[in-house]
């Protein structure tokens, strides 16, 4: 599997194991497998500051940074009505 998926698949998982009730969308883009652009559409976000949603990713991604797996990561996130 490629990283890009990987990162996706771990998002989404998390993602839909906390906020079972809510839609979330994840597109991952990358050049090289080795840095990535995530961006995350989930109504999860709602009323959380940036920093925090930015922490939500982080942690959905566990170990992948101390590992190596993934080695850099630019995050936009968004709520529903933000996207739109």
């Amino acid at each position: 599997m490629k990283k890009s998926q990987l990162i996706k698949q771990l998002i989404l998982e998390d993602f839909s194991n906390k906020f079972a009730a809510l839609k979330h969308e994840v597109i991952v883009e990358t050049s090289d497998e080795y840095h990535f652009s995530v961006t995350v559409i989930s109504d999860a976000f709602d009323n959380n500051k940036l920093i925090e949603r930015q922490r939500m990713i982080y942690s959905a991604l566990g170990d992948k940074f101390a590992t190596g797996e993934i080695h850099a990561l630019s995050i936009k996130t968004f709520t529903t009505k933000e996207a739109n």
